[in-house]
């Protein structure tokens, strides 16, 4: 919250620029309609109000892309002279974390592909505020944290890889900067939703080697024991869906062995004497899409009212 009739921000964009890595924020005062602002490399200052009421103001600062696109440096408020901060909004109790792959980060939601649906990746279209988790968050008044990384996965990524894995940047503040530590006791969340494997099928369909059930269970049930370490307390949700399906590619049966793999993991830890961990899935999504195959936003919120409705029924809060 502020006061004055003036708002400019401060931010150093450290993405390259591009379709691919420019960084979009979403700005709002006042709970208004928000302002997008694409963020430039050169431009450290970016004038966001003038003329307002008297008053306070709140302010709300959005980072819509991922950290694929680049990072951003929050430099500061610049207010109206004489005028300074206020005491801000109570955040809610209640606090959710959500750990995915693109899925979860809004990859390619914030726009429809009628035609070529291969048609890769541009940050303006990517809106992690419209994105499942966010949507989720929003209804049942919580606080909202999102830990993606488009590509990733749990034992491959989408190219092949094995490094940069969800369990590795799970403990990271900026993905892939180990110098850069995340705090855990900062945020301790009530309920934590994974997301992950769509990534490890997509690179065995294209041919970077067959899954082992064996290990991708293991894999996720490690994930889980270090999870439950940093919060012992937390519910955990682990959700398949909405991008995989049992028709491609042919024979390979990707979403009835995801779903098998999954409920494996959740029923391993119940018989542990772990009642708080759960299994969802998300039906597959339908057309119209967003880029790559993506799902769009109205799948997003399909996706959140199946997600509110299943959180509602735990009793958790």
């Amino acid at each position: 919250n502020f006061e004055g009739d003036a708002l400019d921000l401060l931010f150093n964009e450290l993405g390259i620029g591009g379709n691919e890595h420019t960084n979009y924020l979403q700005i709002t005062i006042d709970k208004g309609s928000p302002i997008v602002l694409a963020l430039q490399s050169d431009v450290a200052v970016y004038q966001i109000a003038r003329n307002l009421s008297k008053g306070p103001h709140s302010l709300e600062i959005f980072k819509r892309t991922e950290s694929s696109v680049g990072t951003v440096e929050f430099l500061g408020i610049r207010l109206s002279k004489g005028f300074g901060l206020v005491a801000p909004p109570i955040l809610p109790n209640r606090k959710m974390l959500f750990i995915g792959n693109s899925i979860t980060c809004g990859f390619g939601n914030d726009t429809i592909i009628p035609g070529n649906l291969n048609s890769g990746f541009r940050s303006k279209n990517e809106n992690n505020y419209n994105a499942y988790g966010a949507i989720t968050a929003r209804a049942l008044e919580a606080q909202y944290v999102a830990v993606a990384y488009s590509g990733r996965g749990i034992t491959k990524n989408y190219d092949g890889s094995t490094t940069g894995l969800a369990p590795t940047f799970f403990h990271e503040a900026i993905p892939d900067r180990e110098e850069y530590a995340w705090k855990h006791a900062l945020y301790v969340p009530d309920v934590i939703l994974i997301n992950l494997g769509t990534n490890d099928f997509s690179a065995e369909r294209q041919g970077f080697g067959k899954i082992d059930s064996a290990a991708f269970v293991g894999s996720y049930l490690d994930f889980i024991a270090d999870i439950k370490k940093q919060y012992p307390n937390a519910t955990l949700i682990c959700a398949v869906g909405c991008m995989m399906s049992d028709w491609y590619p042919a024979g390979a049966k990707h979403w009835t062995r995801i779903q098998n793999y999954v409920q494996s993991v959740a029923k391993q830890r119940n018989k542990m004497g772990d009642t708080k961990i759960h299994y969802l899935k998300f039906d597959p999504q339908n057309p119209p899409y967003g880029e790559d195959w993506h799902p769009s936003t109205a799948t997003h919120q399909k996706m959140a009212t199946t997600l509110v409705h299943f959180i509602k029924q735990l009793n958790i809060w």
